[in-house]
Formats: structure tokens, C-alpha cells, sequence
């Protein structure tokens, strides 16, 4: 029969006295964990970057069309003043150039069916939504029907041309 001398150590006791040697050799080396790896990025990476390309493409889509409505909006004011300046000795004439190119205007903004306004209504059209003066209400008349009568009643043409302008620019912030 072997015996076999353990210590009894009490495990209530603080005298645990072991030599330093023993509890160094009890310890492990420490190892870093390997550096992560640059691909394939986590999920969350893949999401973030999905949502920016989505939002990214929505703005670049929403600045095109106000770019492009702001070009549009240059190209009417400059056939309007065009317009103008082309057939300011023919009083008729810019009455029916200017008629037309608001109606294709409007038209090519998606208001359909003003084609076949004339006259009044035509002028009740063009006075709505903005704040005119007499004196504009007056051209604004006149535009909308001396074209169809035979002696072209005198306006002012300036007066017409800033109202046109202004006119123009309301409607480019009620249709943009």
C-alpha cells in the first residue's frame, strides 16, 4: 500500500502560499486576435452602402429635373424676349407669337385642353393666379383678343413684356 501526502489547504484561509515560479507557469501566452480581414464587409457595411447608392440616385434624379427645368425655363424667357424684340413694329404679330408660345408652354408643362381657349376665357386663364393692375388687365385683354380683330387696339408693349416675364416666372414655381 502506497501512501500518498497531500496538502490540505483550506480553501477559507488567505495562507495559500505557492511559489511565483508555479503561477507563472500556469499563465498562457497572450495572442492577438488576427487582424480583420478588409473583404467581404460585414452586413451592415453592404446595407449602409445600398441605402447611400438608393438615396444618392433619388438627389441626383430630383437635381437632373430641376436642372432641367431651370434650362427650359432660360430657353421660354429667351424665345419671350426674342419674341419681343422680333416683331416689336408688328403689333399683330407678337400678339399671336406671344399667344402661341404660352399655350405650347403650357401645354409641354402638362395643362392640356388650353389649346382651345380664346378671348376671354383665354385672358381670365392668364389673369388667375397672379396679382394684377388695371393697366395689365387691360394688355392681358388685349393679347388674349386683338388678335382676332381686324384694327389691333394700341398697348404697351413693355408693360406686356414684364407681365409676360412675371407671369412666366410664377407659373415655373406653381408647375416646378
Amino acid at each position: 500500500m502506497v501512501w500518498v501526502l497531500t496538502a490540505v489547504v483550506n480553501p477559507l484561509s488567505n495562507n495559500t502560499e505557492k511559489p511565483a515560479d508555479s503561477l507563472l507557469a500556469v499563465l498562457k501566452d497572450i495572442h492577438s486576435a488576427a487582424p480583420a480581414d478588409w473583404w467581404p464587409p460585414a452586413p451592415g457595411w453592404w446595407i449602409l452602402t445600398i441605402v447611400t447608392v438608393v438615396l444618392l440616385s433619388w438627389l441626383g434624379k430630383k437635381l437632373y429635373r430641376v436642372w432641367q427645368r431651370y434650362r427650359f425655363k432660360v430657353m421660354v424667357k429667351t424665345l419671350l424676349v426674342d419674341v419681343f424684340q422680333s416683331h416689336s413694329e408688328q403689333p399683330r404679330e407678337l400678339l399671336v407669337e406671344l399667344n402661341q408660345l404660352f399655350k405650347r408652354w403650357l401645354t409641354s408643362q402638362g395643362a392640356h385642353g388650353l389649346q382651345q381657349l380664346s378671348g376671354t376665357a383665354w385672358a381670365a386663364y392668364l389673369q388667375g393666379g397672379t396679382s394684377v393692375n388695371e393697366a395689365e388687365q387691360k394688355v392681358i385683354k388685349t393679347l388674349a383678343t386683338a388678335q382676332y380683330q381686324t384694327d389691333v387696339p394700341t398697348y404697351d408693349a413693355k408693360l406686356l413684356q414684364s407681365w409676360a416675364l412675371r407671369w412666366l416666372d410664377a407659373r415655373v414655381v406653381m408647375n416646378g
